[in-house]
């Protein structure tokens, strides 16, 4: 990965001892994360003839519904077929399927867990309403409902935390847009390609590589204990976005995401104040970038020089944008375990999720009569109508 300017790393910080035995969670992240090159390479094999379920010829819009790290994927596939998807791409993160959904529809639902109701709701509504479905996930409720409704579904292994397993959502999606016509060409041959590509970034950001030559390391040092604003611009968004993800996850820490040339538009106006001086921007670069998006990108670092605490600009080496998009991500996702062990925190855990899924499961799904002018409920917060 390169980056520019250099970190800048304060030699005054306490020194670390980079040794995963020290990770709370015995380094599990990390060894999933670092698994990150073998599975992208077994989700390739994953489709299998599901595809032979859908008839690529009726279908005149997609969508996609997954949630977090499920959900990312279809952001990666969506950006990296921009140019090549012949028919409307949809990302739903949310209950119920858009009013537009018919016969000429193609819906895919993705949740590793398979148990994420906002997930399962969408895929009914799309099934009800007449689309073509296939699901992907390693089980659960999703699997059990699509088995028994006789829907196509794409068998993920098990045993990840859902955000380990981004390929073996993303490279299934890209393979069935290929298959049907639907999107870019050669898709299982850039993602067999970026294989050995991203496993080489991984080793030069592993655990045992020095904190001067290991990238991944220094970034994670820079962002400790300042909030991260991440910029990307189209596959380099959704790395952004993923990377968010993963900061909030796994380090356990607030940061925000947000894309060229949007911004331009708005945020940009909002440096400059005290508290920007704890806000790290970190942009995300491609060597593919349009020579319009090269130049606001130079002209976002010039315009923010001063009024954040740091600028961070980062590219990863590829020979395809879509290699260098997993290769950025799968070393991002490493600094973000990193990032855990600086702030002492398990990159594993995610207690308030597993909290908040606990207490949806003990209410009613879709509690008959319920009405939103009720109020906010028992809770400290107040619901003020505007």
């Amino acid at each position: 990965m390169v980056h520019k300017p250099a970190f800048g790393v304060s030699g005054e910080k306490s020194p670390i001892r980079w040794d995963p035995k020290n990770f709370l969670d015995n380094a599990s992240m990390y060894r999933n994360v670092m698994a990150f090159p073998r599975i992208l390479e077994e989700s390739t094999t994953l489709l299998g003839d599901a595809y032979e379920a859908i008839d690529g010829r009726r279908v005149r819009n997609v969508i996609c519904h997954g949630m977090g790290g499920s959900g990312i994927s279809f952001e990666f596939v969506k950006a990296w077929m921009r140019s090549s998807l012949k028919v409307p791409f949809e990302v739903i993160r949310d209950y119920n399927a858009p009013s537009y959904v018919n016969g000429s529809t193609l819906s895919i639902s993705a949740s590793y867990s398979g148990d994420t109701e906002e997930t399962i709701n969408c895929f009914l509504k799309a099934r009800e309403a007449g689309a073509q479905n296939i699901v992907i996930t390693s089980g659960g409720e999703l699997e059990e409902v699509a088995r028994r409704l006789g829907v196509a579904t794409v068998k993920l292994p098990g045993g990840l935390p859902p955000r380990a397993a981004l390929p073996y959502m993303f490279a299934p999606t890209s393979q069935l847009l290929e298959k049907l016509g639907l999107g870019e060409e050669r898709a299982t041959e850039m993602l067999i390609r970026a294989v050995p590509e991203v496993a080489q970034a991984l080793e030069r950001n592993a655990i045992e590589i020095a904190e001067e030559r290991n990238e991944a390391k220094r970034l994670s040092r820079a962002l400790c204990s300042r909030i991260p604003v991440i910029y990307g611009h189209g596959l380099t968004y959704a790395v952004a976005l993923r990377f968010k993800q993963q900061l909030n996850e796994n380090s356990k820490v607030f940061s925000h995401c947000n894309h060229l040339p949007e911004l331009h538009h708005n945020e940009i106006e909002s440096f400059g104040d005290a508290f920007s001086r704890n806000y790290v921007a970190v942009l995300l670069r491609s060597r593919w970038e349009e020579r319009r998006i090269y130049e606001r990108f130079e002209l976002t670092a010039e315009l923010l020089q001063g009024r954040v605490g740091e600028i961070i600009q980062l590219r990863s080496n590829g020979s395809t944008p879509i290699s260098e998009a997993l290769s950025m991500t799968a070393v991002l996702d490493l600094s973000t375990v990193y990032l855990a062990l600086l702030n002492n925190v398990d990159p594993s855990s995610v207690s308030r999720i597993s909290t908040l899924k606990k207490r949806l499961n003990e209410l009613e799904r879709f509690e008959k009569g319920y009405n939103a002018m009720d109020g906010p409920g028992k809770n400290e917060s107040r619901l003020i109508t505007l």
